[in-house]
Protein backbone atom coordinates (compact mmCIF):
# COMPACT_ATOMS: atom_id res chain seq x y z
CA UNK A 1 0.00 0.00 0.00
CA UNK A 2 1.17 3.62 -0.91
CA UNK A 3 0.11 4.63 2.59
CA UNK A 4 2.87 3.60 4.61
CA UNK A 5 2.50 4.32 8.72
CA UNK A 6 4.51 2.55 11.34
CA UNK A 7 4.73 1.54 15.02
CA UNK A 8 6.86 -0.53 16.60
CA UNK A 9 6.64 0.12 20.01
CA UNK A 10 2.59 -1.62 20.68
CA UNK A 11 3.09 -1.35 24.59
CA UNK A 12 3.12 2.61 23.87
CA UNK A 13 0.28 4.14 26.26
CA UNK A 14 -2.51 5.92 23.88
CA UNK A 15 -2.04 9.14 23.62
CA UNK A 16 -4.35 11.59 25.64
CA UNK A 17 -7.39 13.59 23.56
CA UNK A 18 -6.07 16.53 22.32
CA UNK A 19 -2.25 15.38 22.94
CA UNK A 20 0.36 15.83 20.51
CA UNK A 21 2.64 13.73 22.50
CA UNK A 22 3.33 11.45 20.32
CA UNK A 23 6.83 9.42 18.93
CA UNK A 24 6.92 11.80 16.53
CA UNK A 25 5.53 14.77 17.46
CA UNK A 26 8.74 17.30 17.58
CA UNK A 27 9.61 16.10 14.00
CA UNK A 28 6.27 17.27 12.60
CA UNK A 29 6.45 20.04 14.86
CA UNK A 30 10.13 21.21 13.21
CA UNK A 31 8.79 20.76 9.85
CA UNK A 32 5.26 23.00 10.58
CA UNK A 33 4.49 26.31 9.45
CA UNK A 34 4.56 29.56 11.60
CA UNK A 35 2.33 30.98 9.39
CA UNK A 36 -0.81 28.63 10.03
CA UNK A 37 -0.75 29.33 13.44
CA UNK A 38 -0.06 33.21 13.46
CA UNK A 39 -2.54 33.31 10.41
CA UNK A 40 -5.59 31.60 12.10
CA UNK A 41 -5.25 34.00 15.20
CA UNK A 42 -4.81 37.36 13.28
CA UNK A 43 -7.90 36.06 11.42
CA UNK A 44 -9.68 35.88 15.42
CA UNK A 45 -8.63 39.22 16.04
CA UNK A 46 -9.59 40.82 12.91
CA UNK A 47 -13.15 39.21 13.46
CA UNK A 48 -13.34 40.51 16.82
CA UNK A 49 -12.64 44.05 16.10
CA UNK A 50 -15.30 44.06 13.20
CA UNK A 51 -17.75 42.90 15.37
CA UNK A 52 -16.63 45.45 18.02
CA UNK A 53 -16.62 48.10 15.13
CA UNK A 54 -20.28 46.90 14.16
CA UNK A 55 -21.58 46.45 17.55
CA UNK A 56 -20.21 49.84 19.22
CA UNK A 57 -22.85 52.54 17.46
CA UNK A 58 -25.61 50.99 18.98
CA UNK A 59 -24.63 51.86 22.49
CA UNK A 60 -24.73 55.68 21.26
CA UNK A 61 -28.66 55.72 21.32
CA UNK A 62 -30.72 55.19 24.09
CA UNK A 63 -33.13 53.39 21.86
CA UNK A 64 -30.73 51.03 20.23
CA UNK A 65 -29.89 49.80 23.58
CA UNK A 66 -31.74 46.76 23.43
CA UNK A 67 -29.84 46.06 20.36
CA UNK A 68 -26.51 46.85 21.81
CA UNK A 69 -26.89 44.33 24.40
CA UNK A 70 -28.06 41.83 22.22
CA UNK A 71 -25.83 41.81 19.42
CA UNK A 72 -22.87 40.78 20.87
CA UNK A 73 -24.57 37.92 23.03
CA UNK A 74 -26.07 36.97 19.32
CA UNK A 75 -22.41 37.02 18.40
CA UNK A 76 -21.14 34.66 20.60
CA UNK A 77 -23.78 32.07 20.79
CA UNK A 78 -23.63 32.08 17.12
CA UNK A 79 -19.88 31.48 17.31
CA UNK A 80 -20.50 29.03 20.00
CA UNK A 81 -23.04 26.76 18.43
CA UNK A 82 -21.02 26.75 15.61
CA UNK A 83 -17.84 25.71 16.59
CA UNK A 84 -19.13 23.48 19.55
CA UNK A 85 -22.40 22.26 19.33
CA UNK A 86 -22.86 21.80 15.27
CA UNK A 87 -19.88 19.43 15.38
CA UNK A 88 -21.22 17.42 18.47
CA UNK A 89 -25.03 17.37 16.47
CA UNK A 90 -23.08 16.15 13.49
CA UNK A 91 -21.38 13.19 14.96
CA UNK A 92 -24.47 12.06 17.11
CA UNK A 93 -26.58 12.09 13.79
CA UNK A 94 -24.08 9.51 11.70
CA UNK A 95 -24.28 7.28 15.27
CA UNK A 96 -28.28 7.45 14.94
CA UNK A 97 -27.85 5.80 11.67
CA UNK A 98 -26.69 2.77 13.01
CA UNK A 99 -23.76 0.69 12.80
CA UNK A 100 -23.84 1.22 8.65
CA UNK A 101 -22.80 4.16 9.14
CA UNK A 102 -19.59 3.72 11.46
CA UNK A 103 -16.57 2.57 10.11
CA UNK A 104 -15.21 -0.53 11.60
CA UNK A 105 -13.03 -3.15 11.05
CA UNK A 106 -16.17 -5.23 10.00
CA UNK A 107 -16.93 -3.15 7.11
CA UNK A 108 -13.80 -0.82 6.50
CA UNK A 109 -10.85 -2.80 7.93
CA UNK A 110 -8.01 -0.84 5.68
CA UNK A 111 -9.50 2.25 7.10
CA UNK A 112 -9.97 1.31 10.16
CA UNK A 113 -6.51 0.33 10.67
CA UNK A 114 -4.93 3.47 9.39
CA UNK A 115 -6.81 5.51 11.63
CA UNK A 116 -5.64 3.67 15.02
CA UNK A 117 -1.78 3.69 13.47
CA UNK A 118 -1.40 7.01 12.03
CA UNK A 119 -3.03 8.56 15.11
CA UNK A 120 -0.51 7.19 17.64
CA UNK A 121 2.28 8.44 15.28
CA UNK A 122 0.51 11.68 15.30
CA UNK A 123 0.05 11.71 18.73
CA UNK A 124 -3.58 12.25 18.98
CA UNK A 125 -6.81 10.38 20.46
CA UNK A 126 -7.66 7.77 17.85
CA UNK A 127 -11.17 9.55 16.36
CA UNK A 128 -14.69 8.19 15.77
CA UNK A 129 -14.95 7.16 11.78
CA UNK A 130 -18.55 7.11 10.16
CA UNK A 131 -19.98 6.85 6.10
CA UNK A 132 -21.71 9.64 5.47
CA UNK A 133 -23.78 10.44 2.51
CA UNK A 134 -24.54 13.70 0.37
CA UNK A 135 -27.34 16.19 2.45
CA UNK A 136 -28.68 16.84 -0.79
CA UNK A 137 -31.36 13.65 -2.27
CA UNK A 138 -30.51 12.70 -5.66
CA UNK A 139 -32.69 13.62 -8.51
CA UNK A 140 -35.58 11.58 -9.30
CA UNK A 141 -36.15 10.47 -12.45
CA UNK A 142 -38.96 10.96 -14.61
CA UNK A 143 -41.61 8.42 -15.50
CA UNK A 144 -40.89 6.90 -18.49
CA UNK A 145 -43.25 7.57 -21.43
CA UNK A 146 -45.93 4.77 -22.56
CA UNK A 147 -44.84 2.71 -25.78
CA UNK A 148 -47.42 3.26 -28.67
CA UNK A 149 -49.27 0.74 -29.76
CA UNK A 150 -47.82 -1.71 -31.28
CA UNK A 151 -48.85 -2.21 -35.12
CA UNK A 152 -48.19 -4.73 -37.67
CA UNK A 153 -44.36 -5.16 -39.02
CA UNK A 154 -43.86 -5.88 -42.80
CA UNK A 155 -41.62 -8.51 -43.87
CA UNK A 156 -39.39 -5.59 -45.54
CA UNK A 157 -39.46 -3.57 -41.98
CA UNK A 158 -38.42 -7.02 -40.23
CA UNK A 159 -36.20 -7.28 -42.70
CA UNK A 160 -34.58 -3.39 -42.41
CA UNK A 161 -34.30 -4.11 -38.72
CA UNK A 162 -32.84 -7.54 -38.91
CA UNK A 163 -29.79 -5.67 -40.76
CA UNK A 164 -29.68 -2.79 -38.00
CA UNK A 165 -29.32 -5.58 -35.39
CA UNK A 166 -26.50 -7.34 -37.03
CA UNK A 167 -24.79 -3.42 -38.06
CA UNK A 168 -24.99 -2.45 -34.16
CA UNK A 169 -23.81 -5.92 -32.94
CA UNK A 170 -21.25 -5.96 -35.38
CA UNK A 171 -19.81 -2.52 -34.21
CA UNK A 172 -20.04 -3.34 -30.25
CA UNK A 173 -18.08 -6.36 -31.00
CA UNK A 174 -14.95 -4.30 -32.92
CA UNK A 175 -15.61 -1.65 -29.52
CA UNK A 176 -14.51 -4.79 -27.43
CA UNK A 177 -12.08 -5.89 -29.09
CA UNK A 178 -10.07 -2.60 -29.56
CA UNK A 179 -10.87 -2.59 -25.48
CA UNK A 180 -12.20 1.23 -25.75
CA UNK A 181 -12.58 2.92 -22.34
CA UNK A 182 -15.02 5.92 -21.97
CA UNK A 183 -13.27 8.04 -19.61
CA UNK A 184 -14.47 8.28 -15.92
CA UNK A 185 -15.43 12.03 -14.83
CA UNK A 186 -14.95 12.40 -10.93
CA UNK A 187 -18.23 12.45 -9.63
CA UNK A 188 -20.06 15.26 -8.01
CA UNK A 189 -20.15 14.89 -4.25
CA UNK A 190 -20.62 18.78 -3.17
CA UNK A 191 -18.33 18.08 0.05
CA UNK A 192 -14.96 16.82 0.53
CA UNK A 193 -14.14 13.14 0.18
CA UNK A 194 -12.91 12.80 3.69
CA UNK A 195 -13.46 15.41 6.65
CA UNK A 196 -12.62 16.00 9.91
CA UNK A 197 -14.76 17.64 12.56
CA UNK A 198 -13.65 17.40 16.13
CA UNK A 199 -13.19 14.08 17.01
CA UNK A 200 -14.84 12.58 14.17
CA UNK A 201 -13.94 11.92 10.59
CA UNK A 202 -16.16 11.70 7.91
CA UNK A 203 -15.72 9.33 4.86
CA UNK A 204 -18.07 10.13 1.93
CA UNK A 205 -19.42 6.90 0.89
CA UNK A 206 -19.62 7.76 -2.99
CA UNK A 207 -15.71 8.93 -2.54
CA UNK A 208 -14.66 5.20 -3.41
CA UNK A 209 -16.23 6.01 -6.84
CA UNK A 210 -13.94 8.58 -7.68
CA UNK A 211 -10.66 7.74 -5.57
CA UNK A 212 -8.61 4.45 -5.11
CA UNK A 213 -8.05 2.62 -1.89
CA UNK A 214 -4.66 4.59 -1.87
CA UNK A 215 -6.11 7.69 -2.50
CA UNK A 216 -8.76 7.57 0.06
CA UNK A 217 -6.06 6.69 2.39
CA UNK A 218 -3.96 9.84 1.91
CA UNK A 219 -7.18 12.20 2.37
CA UNK A 220 -7.28 9.67 5.61
CA UNK A 221 -3.71 10.70 6.81
CA UNK A 222 -4.64 14.49 5.67
CA UNK A 223 -7.55 14.62 7.68
CA UNK A 224 -6.10 13.25 10.76
CA UNK A 225 -3.27 15.81 10.44
CA UNK A 226 -5.69 18.67 10.27
CA UNK A 227 -6.70 17.38 14.18
CA UNK A 228 -3.15 17.19 15.44
CA UNK A 229 -2.94 21.01 14.21
CA UNK A 230 -6.64 22.17 15.71
CA UNK A 231 -7.90 22.51 12.61
CA UNK A 232 -11.15 20.51 12.63
CA UNK A 233 -13.30 23.28 14.27
CA UNK A 234 -12.68 26.11 11.87
CA UNK A 235 -12.64 23.70 9.06
CA UNK A 236 -16.14 22.30 9.87
CA UNK A 237 -17.22 26.30 9.99
CA UNK A 238 -15.99 26.85 6.51
CA UNK A 239 -17.83 23.42 5.04
CA UNK A 240 -21.14 24.42 6.80
CA UNK A 241 -21.05 28.05 5.32
CA UNK A 242 -19.98 26.57 1.97
CA UNK A 243 -22.71 23.62 1.88
CA UNK A 244 -25.93 25.46 3.98
CA UNK A 245 -29.06 25.79 1.35
CA UNK A 246 -30.81 27.83 0.52
CA UNK A 247 -28.02 30.42 1.73
CA UNK A 248 -30.34 32.86 2.82
CA UNK A 249 -30.44 31.04 5.99
CA UNK A 250 -26.59 32.40 6.87
CA UNK A 251 -28.21 35.43 7.45
CA UNK A 252 -29.03 34.57 11.13
CA UNK A 253 -25.37 33.82 11.95
CA UNK A 254 -24.13 36.85 9.76
CA UNK A 255 -21.28 37.06 12.30
CA UNK A 256 -20.11 33.51 11.55
CA UNK A 257 -20.17 34.21 7.62
CA UNK A 258 -17.63 37.07 8.43
CA UNK A 259 -15.25 34.58 10.21
CA UNK A 260 -15.41 32.26 7.51
CA UNK A 261 -14.45 34.39 5.11
CA UNK A 262 -11.51 35.95 7.17
CA UNK A 263 -10.54 32.60 7.54
CA UNK A 264 -10.65 31.45 3.84
CA UNK A 265 -8.78 34.53 2.96
CA UNK A 266 -6.25 34.80 5.59
CA UNK A 267 -5.68 31.08 7.35
CA UNK A 268 -6.67 27.80 5.22
CA UNK A 269 -4.33 28.74 2.40
CA UNK A 270 -1.50 28.09 5.08
CA UNK A 271 -3.45 25.65 6.87
CA UNK A 272 -3.63 23.21 3.74
CA UNK A 273 -0.33 23.75 3.10
CA UNK A 274 1.17 22.84 6.44
CA UNK A 275 -1.15 19.55 6.39
CA UNK A 276 0.13 18.93 2.97
CA UNK A 277 3.49 19.35 4.53
CA UNK A 278 3.29 17.16 7.46
CA UNK A 279 1.08 14.30 5.60
CA UNK A 280 3.64 13.88 3.41
CA UNK A 281 6.20 12.46 6.50
CA UNK A 282 3.19 9.63 6.55
CA UNK A 283 1.99 9.31 2.81
CA UNK A 284 5.81 9.39 1.73
CA UNK A 285 4.27 9.49 -2.25
CA UNK A 286 3.65 13.28 -3.73
CA UNK A 287 2.57 12.13 -6.85
CA UNK A 288 -0.20 9.86 -4.47
CA UNK A 289 -0.79 13.45 -2.51
CA UNK A 290 -1.13 15.46 -5.25
CA UNK A 291 -3.79 13.17 -6.93
CA UNK A 292 -5.82 12.67 -4.03
CA UNK A 293 -5.90 16.59 -3.74
CA UNK A 294 -7.06 16.72 -7.40
CA UNK A 295 -9.90 14.76 -7.45
CA UNK A 296 -11.08 15.14 -4.00
CA UNK A 297 -11.07 19.39 -5.15
CA UNK A 298 -12.86 18.29 -8.79
CA UNK A 299 -15.68 16.32 -6.67
CA UNK A 300 -16.78 19.29 -5.15
CA UNK A 301 -15.43 22.15 -7.06
CA UNK A 302 -18.34 23.56 -9.75
CA UNK A 303 -15.52 24.89 -12.04
CA UNK A 304 -14.04 21.23 -12.90
CA UNK A 305 -17.36 19.92 -13.05
CA UNK A 306 -18.43 22.37 -15.66
CA UNK A 307 -15.35 21.44 -17.48
CA UNK A 308 -15.57 17.56 -17.37
CA UNK A 309 -12.96 16.51 -15.34
CA UNK A 310 -11.80 12.95 -14.88
CA UNK A 311 -9.96 10.26 -13.38
CA UNK A 312 -7.38 10.02 -16.12
CA UNK A 313 -7.17 13.27 -16.93
CA UNK A 314 -5.43 14.15 -13.37
CA UNK A 315 -3.63 11.13 -14.14
CA UNK A 316 -2.09 12.71 -17.30
CA UNK A 317 -1.75 15.68 -15.77
CA UNK A 318 0.46 14.18 -12.99
CA UNK A 319 2.44 12.26 -15.14
CA UNK A 320 3.21 14.73 -17.82
CA UNK A 321 4.16 17.44 -15.56
CA UNK A 322 7.36 19.47 -16.39
CA UNK A 323 7.20 18.99 -19.89
CA UNK A 324 4.14 19.41 -22.65
CA UNK A 325 3.37 16.41 -24.36
CA UNK A 326 2.83 16.33 -28.29
CA UNK A 327 -0.11 14.35 -28.76
CA UNK A 328 -3.32 15.89 -28.71
CA UNK A 329 -4.93 14.05 -26.14
CA UNK A 330 -1.95 14.66 -23.93
CA UNK A 331 -2.13 18.67 -25.29
CA UNK A 332 -6.32 18.65 -24.18
CA UNK A 333 -5.58 17.48 -21.25
CA UNK A 334 -2.91 20.04 -19.70
CA UNK A 335 -4.75 22.47 -21.56
CA UNK A 336 -8.59 21.24 -19.50
CA UNK A 337 -6.92 20.87 -16.27
CA UNK A 338 -4.08 22.86 -15.92
CA UNK A 339 -5.96 25.78 -16.98
CA UNK A 340 -8.51 25.13 -14.27
CA UNK A 341 -5.60 24.83 -11.79
CA UNK A 342 -4.48 28.01 -13.16
CA UNK A 343 -7.22 29.83 -12.45
CA UNK A 344 -7.52 28.91 -8.86
CA UNK A 345 -4.53 30.93 -7.82
CA UNK A 346 -4.36 29.51 -4.38
CA UNK A 347 -4.87 25.95 -5.47
CA UNK A 348 -1.90 26.12 -8.06
CA UNK A 349 0.36 27.93 -5.18
CA UNK A 350 -0.69 24.43 -3.07
CA UNK A 351 0.37 21.71 -5.54
CA UNK A 352 3.64 23.66 -6.41
CA UNK A 353 4.34 24.44 -3.05
CA UNK A 354 4.15 20.93 -2.09
CA UNK A 355 6.23 19.77 -5.24
CA UNK A 356 8.89 21.78 -3.84
CA UNK A 357 8.78 20.66 -0.32
CA UNK A 358 8.94 16.67 -1.53
CA UNK A 359 11.98 17.68 -3.58
CA UNK A 360 13.84 19.83 -0.99
CA UNK A 361 16.68 18.59 0.89
CA UNK A 362 15.13 19.51 4.44
CA UNK A 363 12.03 17.54 3.58
CA UNK A 364 14.69 14.35 2.57
CA UNK A 365 16.27 15.55 5.98
CA UNK A 366 13.90 15.91 8.30
CA UNK A 367 12.11 12.28 6.84
CA UNK A 368 15.30 10.59 7.64
CA UNK A 369 15.48 12.21 11.17
CA UNK A 370 11.71 11.39 11.08
CA UNK A 371 12.87 7.24 10.89
CA UNK A 372 15.57 6.98 12.89
CA UNK A 373 13.57 8.32 16.08
CA UNK A 374 11.19 5.63 15.32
Amino acid sequence: MAVTVKIDDKTRAPAKRGSKSGPDASGFDASALPADSYNGQMALVIWLVLLALICLPWWFFEATLPFAIGMPLWCLGSMVGTLWLGPKLTARGRRAVGKSAIISSTNQPQIKTLIGKASKILGIAEPEAFLETSATPAPQQAAPPKAPPAHPVSREEAGRLKSLLHNASHAAAEALHREEKVPKLIRNLGSPSVRIVPRALLVHKEAFENLDAHEVSALVVRALVHERQGHSRRLFLLDLVETTQPPIVLALVWPVVIYAKILRAMWLPHAQQNTDRIALFLVKNPNLMLSAILKDIAARDAHMQEMHVTSADVSNWINQRGHIGMAGEEISTQYKLGRAIHEDPPLEARLQNLQNWAKSSEYSSALEKLKTSR
